[in-house]
């Protein structure tokens, strides 16, 4: 449990000029929780650190998560050029919150097309935090930010099954 905890407002994603002015020029189409299994099979090819180890993501946990992407859990966002996925991200939505697990990118510029598509997405549905668990640089360039892990607890105690919140203080 990361402390801080890396997040991202709704509404608050943005992209430099030159970015825009890049992805303007792609013909890029999004897609939704359309291929979640190739997704994450992405995500999981690449490395993780400059040491080139290996993923966190093991085929039991691929396994566990395209279950959860069955019964309505988990979620998948590809960007498709000419008919191949050359991005896309996967996560968790849980009340109001979404759990952003990990993303991929095989042209440049993809995976933060997937990722203003999700920003976007969480505003049309009132959700109230894009959870990025760890600080990067490319996140961070995007408008997330660190929050204190208090800070982040607090978010959820309301966000993710407020019905049950009220029934915990209220026994």
């Amino acid at each position: 449990t990361p402390n801080p905890r890396m997040v991202l407002i709704p509404g608050s994603a943005h992209l430099s000029r030159t970015v825009k002015k890049k992805m303007r020029k792609h013909k890029w189409r999004l897609c939704y929780d359309e291929d979640f299994s190739t997704v994450i099979s992405q995500c999981a090819k690449r490395k993780r650190d400059q040491n080139g180890s290996t993923t966190w993501i093991t085929s039991k946990m691929e396994e566990a998560y395209v279950e959860l992407h069955r019964l309505g859990v988990a979620h998948s966002i590809e960007v498709i050029e000419d008919g191949l996925m050359i991005g896309g991200l996967y996560g968790l939505l849980l009340g109001k919150v979404f759990f952003g697990e990990s993303m991929f990118s095989l042209k440049n510029n993809a995976s933060k097309f997937a990722l203003i598509a999700l920003d976007q997405l969480c505003v049309a549905g009132n959700i109230e935090l894009i959870d990025c668990q760890v600080h990067n640089d490319h996140l961070e360039s995007m408008g997330a930010k660190s929050i204190s892990r208090k800070d982040f607890e607090d978010i959820l105690r309301g966000a993710i099954n407020p019905s049950l919140e009220s029934i915990m203080r209220n026994p």
